[in-house]
């Protein structure tokens, strides 16, 4: 059975981090393994994102990183590009705040996060998830979730990259079944904002698209990334 690449040895890859025999070893296995391709495009992806902060937010943005860093620096260093990565993130959800609202079929930047409605704060309350494609076991997202509120921000790396086709997503909890919206997927990637009173105890997620044969379905599992919490 192949051995799968870690996500740290990935982004290190990404970074040119790796001395020139691991890097060529890496290459290699990208070529063969689909499942560490789709996990190396998530990273390249998300590590390479051009995000535009608002002039009026920079300082804001960059005070809110330094304090975030410093309760982080206990760390393992295992985890430190990631984690970095993920309070990143969560900072610039803290800044600018994410589109929700009214989703509708119109591609909008992932990035200009106006919203009509209010803004996503994720804090120490903020729960985060790993997104665990149930028939591959691999990592195809995150979903921040507010328990206080009871909304939640998701996020799916897509591969099958169908971007003039709309998804809607089914999230599975102990006592109902919610559903979104429909959302197009962006270079790939499914972003979404849901926020029900039944959002809780929720274990399942399921990414459908429609096309004009059939329709298809990604199970995946909500996994607690707790090496992601914000907390001191």
């Amino acid at each position: 059975m192949t051995k799968h690449l870690s996500e740290e040895t990935i982004i290190d890859f990404i970074e040119k981090e790796l001395n020139e025999q691991k890097a060529n070893q890496v290459y290699a296995h990208l070529q063969s393994c689909e499942s560490c391709k789709e996990a190396f495009d998530y990273w390249k992806d998300l590590l390479n994102a051009d995000l535009v902060v608002p002039d009026s937010h920079k300082d804001q943005l960059w005070r809110k990183i330094h304090s975030t860093l410093l309760k982080k620096h206990t760390r393992s260093y295992t985890w430190i590009h990631r984690g970095l990565t993920a309070a990143v993130v969560s900072v610039l959800f803290f800044v600018i705040g994410y589109s929700i609202g009214h989703q509708n079929l119109q591609k909008t930047p992932s990035n200009s996060a106006r919203t009509e409605q209010g803004t996503f704060v994720i804090d120490q309350e903020t729960e985060i998830y790993d997104l665990i494609k149930t028939n591959t076991g691999s990592n195809h997202g995150y979903a921040w979730y507010n328990p206080v509120n009871k909304e939640m921000i998701v996020y799916i790396q897509d591969s099958t990259r169908h971007s003039n086709q709309p998804y809607y997503l089914e999230i599975h909890t102990n006592h109902a079944t919610i559903n979104s919206k429909p959302v197009l997927p962006e270079n790939g990637k499914v972003q979404l904002y849901i926020k029900d009173r039944q959002l809780e105890q929720f274990y399942r997620i399921i990414l459908k698209r429609m096309t004009e044969e059939h329709q298809e379905s990604y199970d995946f599992r909500f996994i607690p990334a707790t090496n992601h919490t914000l907390s001191p």
